[in-house]
C-alpha cells in the first residue's frame, strides 16, 4: 500500500492523487463501494469516465464513451459473461448491472462508465445511503441498480473491440 503511494507521488506528482485509508477485514467488493464514498469529494462536480482499474480495453472504447452525448456504459450485445459483470437493458436504458444479472436483453457489461454530473450525483446520494446503512459488502452497480429509475444509462455498444477485466489468471 505505501509502496503503491510512494510511487505514484514521485512518477505522478499531482494534487489530484488521493490515497484513502483500507476498510480492514471486508471481503474486497468493500473496498470499491468504500472507495467511492471515501473519494467523493473528489469524483463529483464535472461530467466523467469512470473505469474498474482492472480492465484492458481497445482505446476505441474510451473514444465511443467521450463521443455519447448521455450517461452510459460499455456492452456487448452478442456476449454474456458467467462471472463478471452483465448488464440488463430494457427499452434502450441499462436497468440493472451485476455479475448475477441473465435473461432477456443481456449483454456483457464493461465496468467502464461515462457519467454526466447530474447522473453521478445520483449514484453517490444512494452509496452514502449504503454506507450509511454499513452496506458496503457489494459492488457499488447495486446502489447504481437502486436508482436507474432517476439515472438515464444508456448501452454503449461494442462488438468488435476488445474489452475484458483481467482479474484472474483466465
Amino acid at each position: 500500500e505505501k509502496k503503491v503511494e510512494g510511487f505514484v507521488k514521485s512518477r505522478y506528482p499531482t494534487p489530484n492523487a488521493a490515497f484513502l485509508p483500507d476498510l480492514p477485514d471486508q471481503p474486497l467488493e468493500a473496498y470499491y463501494i468504500y472507495s467511492m464514498w471515501a473519494a467523493q469529494k473528489y469524483l463529483q462536480g464535472d461530467d466523467f469516465l469512470y473505469l474498474h482499474g482492472d480492465l484492458f480495453h481497445h482505446p476505441k472504447l474510451a473514444k465511443k464513451l467521450i463521443k455519447f452525448p448521455h450517461s452510459g456504459a460499455l456492452v456487448h450485445k452478442n456476449f454474456v459473461s458467467q462471472k463478471d459483470f452483465n448488464a440488463q437493458v430494457e427499452n434502450g436504458l441499462i436497468k440493472k448491472i451485476g455479475v448475477k444479472v441473465f435473461g432477456e436483453g443481456v449483454g456483457f457489461c464493461l465496468p467502464f462508465y461515462k457519467f454526466l454530473k447530474d447522473d453521478f450525483a445520483i449514484w453517490m446520494s444512494e452509496i452514502n445511503r449504503f454506507i450509511e446503512a454499513r452496506r458496503w459488502d457489494c459492488y457499488a452497480e447495486e446502489a447504481l441498480n437502486q436508482v436507474t429509475n432517476r439515472v438515464k444509462l444508456y448501452p454503449v455498444y461494442f462488438e468488435q473491440e476488445y474489452g475484458m477485466e483481467i482479474d484472474d489468471f483466465k
